[in-house]
């Protein structure tokens, strides 16, 4: 536990919460933002289909050059990059400039392939799963804060600047978290050994090994779902239930406690009452379940919160648990390549998550959205069960 509370741990706690208000202020508003400007069904999946893009491109660019070259710099780096590109997506009139200005903060966003990075470096083996899920936690409550004080200030601001305003104020969040990064992250010592794999060595690594293969796999499938449901569930809450950006950023705020509750409770008591091997297994179930309560929320509103609290349970806790479970399939010095090739993969995930159902919901409309869903959901289910057999299996 002592590592948890080392300065160099806290610090970067801190950085992340920041990092993720700033992403969740602009969160509930993004597709209300893009219709604003004119955006049909498809360009406000490319508002996070770009971002996804970027994030592919940058994570394992970043993830790469983290175990070469100084962490703290290359966080310094992204985080002014996405101050910047904020500020432009909150003051601009043109859908491309916006489109834009995504891409530079998704490429800003493979920071998390450093964080990861940071993390592994700085905690033991032992406490390795609770730093990411402390790091997790600080992501989640980002995200609870992050959409109530953008729906705040979406609230209190004339009606011409109310979709602008949230971006301009995440603009000087992620001004403030460059601040708290140059004067309190500490650069951690590098490990013995080499500069670090090559990519190509990482990446036959991965494909070899099904025990990296699979839980990146299922990060990938609950990416797509998690990414679409930030593009469309706010439009299709209005068309199905008449809710707008204020009762949106109730749910995404709900979503993030979930996720809260999970990764500083959840996690811990599910690996000691049942192993680290069984939770991802859990944690598809949740997703699967809650997927199929959202298909029959039509006519029962209460289904809605039921299916994200579920959603965000399962999501909160296998994201660090199979993060985890990669990240000790190698040491140190490839930890960063490792990441990066993990937030590749998520990163393609949410990419199609958020290019393809928006174009199935232009065709099918809200009816077939959770569905599609729900489909994705019993691939993630039977990888995680395929993955757990094989490794009792080899236990035998």
């Amino acid at each position: 536990m002592n590592e948890i509370l080392t300065k160099k741990f806290i610090s970067l706690f801190f950085i992340v919460f920041v990092e993720w208000v700033a992403f969740g202020m602009i969160t509930p508003f993004m597709s209300f933002y893009g219709e604003y400007l004119g955006a049909s069904y498809l360009e406000l999946g490319m508002l996070v289909g770009l971002f996804s893009l970027a994030t592919i491109i940058s994570s394992v660019v970043l993830g790469w050059l983290s175990d070469r070259y100084k962490k703290k710099s290359l966080l310094l780096i992204t985080l002014g990059a996405a101050a910047v590109a904020q500020l432009f997506c909150g003051l601009t009139e043109s859908l491309l400039v916006l489109l834009i200005a995504r891409f530079i903060t998704g490429a800003s966003s493979g920071s998390i392939s450093i964080v990861d990075s940071f993390v592994c470096h700085i905690t033991s083996e032992k406490n390795r799963v609770k730093g990411l899920a402390y790091i997790s936690l600080a992501m989640a409550l980002g995200f609870i804060a992050g959409p109530a004080i953008g729906g705040f200030i979406y609230e209190f601001t004339k009606e011409s600047w109310n979709y602008r305003m949230p971006f301009l104020f995440s603009s000087s969040t992620y001004l403030a978290a460059f601040i708290l990064c140059s004067r309190y992250i500490q650069e951690p010592d590098k490990a013995k050994g080499t500069n670090g794999f090559s990519f190509s060595q990482v990446l036959k690594m991965v494909k070899s090994k099904q025990s990296i293969l699979f839980p990146i796999l299922s990060l990938a499938l609950i990416g797509m779902i998690i990414s679409s449901n930030l593009v469309l569930f706010p439009i299709w809450s209005n068309q199905v239930h008449g809710w707008h950006a204020l009762e949106n950023s109730f749910i995404f705020s709900l979503f993030g406690l979930v996720i809260v509750l999970m990764q500083s409770i959840g996690v811990s008591l599910l690996s000691k009452k049942l192993g680290m091997n069984r939770i991802p297994t859990i944690a598809s179930l949740l997703v699967f379940v809650s997927l199929i309560l959202l298909s029959f929320s039509f006519e029962r509103i209460n289904l809605v919160y039921v299916g994200i609290i579920l959603l965000a349970a399962g999501y909160g806790i296998i994201s660090p648990v199979n993060t985890s479970i990669i990240s000790l399939q190698i040491n140190l010095n490839g930890q960063g390549t490792l990441m990066g090739i993990l937030n590749f993969v998520k990163s393609i995930g949410e990419l199609a998550g958020s290019i393809a159902i928006p174009i199935m919901y232009d065709f099918y409309g809200p009816k077939m959205l959770f569905p599609q869903m729900t489909v994705i959901a019993m691939l993630i289910l039977i990888l995680t069960i395929s993955i757990n057999r094989k490794r009792s299996h080899e236990a035998r």
